[in-house]
């Protein structure tokens, strides 16, 4: 708590100077309340949290995978799924401002990258969750230690977001690379073995999954930023956002029920083997969700910036040349493209 105040004032410090002036904000016009989407709220709502209950339920309580506990909210979560979606696109006709636009949810390069930031939460969520109690429970360092021995993952994921925001230009690369590293930070750190402090190469492991993590997440968000139309700017940020927390929740989610699973059959022998085990799973199907994750990073790919820039001073030479009409002609063509 003492370092949390000075942390804080010079955060709020910041925050005011940085505050744009009234000539750099633009007030939007005033909706109706009717145009809310509260219906679409609720079921969003309700479909992420049934889904992530009923794996945490499973996670918790053993051999309840075929149970109603399991079962049934898991089936209403992906059944409230569907009818948001369904929703959705019946609001999206009514004057109904949407919180899924299904106008946004065409664009090939924006929903490729809400299931990247979907997969690299998962990554994300499980490493904060899952290595600190490794360092206790497998390594047996105390709750101190284990908080600091996750600074280099940290800071590499800083230095990945500076990174990202270099590269928005390029975002297939950063994404398809940001997802290699995730993969490889997530599979060397799966090969961890029971040990008596923390592991000298563990903190090299934790680099390259920060760097993954980092770069992922700033390339996603700006990917969702330059995709979209100016209108619709906030609600797919608020997208990407919830769709990066999901897909934690799934991961934490899932790394609980691993942990049940490995426990159950291993009994009662040694917690650090048995954590060990199951740590090492949750990391390895850690790596695969960003496999995953790497192979949708190519619905992402667009043409080269240069090759665009062409086209549309090619398109206004035409139009100075040849007329109006080839200007729109070539205008469709360059957007469509």
């Amino acid at each position: 708590m003492m370092h949390s105040g000075p942390i804080g004032v010079i955060a709020a410090i910041l925050f005011l100077l940085t505050w744009p002036g009234e000539d750099m904000m633009k007030h939007p016009p005033r909706r109706s309340w009717k145009r809310l989407d509260i219906l679409g709220s609720f079921l969003l709502i309700a479909a992420s949290v049934l889904v992530v209950f009923a794996f945490q339920q499973a996670g918790r309580t053993p051999n309840s995978w075929t149970k109603a506990i399991f079962l049934a909210p898991l089936l209403i979560g992906l059944l409230c799924w569907i009818i948001l979606f369904a929703w959705e696109l019946f609001a999206s006709t009514h004057s109904i401002s949407t919180i899924l636009p299904p106008r946004l949810l065409k664009r090939r390069i924006y929903t490729s990258a809400v299931i990247v930031t979907t997969l690299t939460g998962f990554v994300n969520f499980i490493a904060i969750y899952s290595l600190p109690l490794h360092f206790q429970i497998v390594n047996g360092t105390s709750s101190l230690t284990a908080g600091v021995a996750l600074l280099p993952m940290l800071a590499s994921a800083a230095v990945g977001s500076i990174l990202g925001g270099l590269t928005a230009s390029h975002s297939f690369p950063a994404l398809a690379i940001a997802s290699a590293l995730m993969a490889l930070g997530s599979g060397l750190l799966s090969t961890l073995s029971v040990h008596h402090g923390v592991q000298a190469k563990t903190y090299g492991f934790e680099v390259l999954l920060g760097l993954g993590l980092g770069l992922s997440i700033s390339s996603s968000t700006l990917v969702a930023a330059t995709n979209c139309e100016r209108g619709d700017h906030a609600v797919a940020q608020g997208i990407v956002a919830q769709a990066r927390v999901l897909g934690g929740s799934i991961g934490i989610a899932a790394s609980s029920a691993i942990l049940g699973v490995m426990s159950t059959r291993k009994g009662v022998v040694d917690e650090r083997v048995a954590y060990t085990d199951a740590f090492s799973k949750t990391m390895w199907v850690s790596a695969v969700v960003a496999c995953v994750a790497l192979i949708f990073s190519v619905g992402t790919y667009k043409k080269a910036e240069k090759k665009q820039e062409v086209e549309e001073e090619e398109a206004v030479t035409e139009g100075h040349e040849g007329g109006s009409e080839k200007t729109v002609g070539s205008w469709k063509r360059f957007i469509n493209s």
